[in-house]
């Protein structure tokens, strides 16, 4: 997976000779063209963690960075590199669960609907998907607090 933020491309989920990096992001050098990346320019989101990433994004210069547990959001582009945030309800298991809108990145998984529009996550689902009670299966779609059958 890749995106171009700026001058600079970034490689997600990577290989590297024989070596795969699930967690680390190649980087190109800056105004020398997206192809050339050396070995030792990478970004590493909590490297280690077992969570290989699955899609990059790009939103108002942000890199969207989603895993298969977790999304984590940062700032790149700068003389520092830095994370912005990390949000556990960000996990995502295929690329197609994920877009960049013109309100900001959308995003669809077990934990519900989620957009976030480069400063605010707003939970899309909130009070408006419940699991009934009598059968965990079973969703209840409200529209206006009136059920939908």
């Amino acid at each position: 997976t890749a995106v171009i933020i700026g001058s600079q491309a970034y490689y997600g989920n990577v290989k590297v000779g024989e070596n795969e990096y699930k967690d680390r992001i190649l980087v190109s050098i800056s105004n020398h063209g997206y192809d050339m990346i050396p070995d030792d320019n990478y970004l590493e989101v909590v490297s280690g963690d077992g969570d290989e990433i699955v899609l990059l994004l790009t939103y108002k210069d942000q890199l969207f960075v989603f895993k298969k547990r977790s999304l984590v959001i940062c700032s790149v582009g700068g003389e520092d590199d830095s994370i912005i945030d990390t949000l556990q309800v960000g996990g995502i298991d295929t690329k197609s669960q994920a877009c960049v809108t013109s309100k900001g990145v959308f995003w669809a998984n077990s934990f519900g609907a989620f957009l976030h529009d480069g400063s605010e996550l707003t939970n899309l689902t909130r009070s408006k998907i419940a699991l009934a009670e009598s059968n965990i299966d079973q969703i209840d779609i409200q529209v206006d607090g009136e059920a939908i059958p």
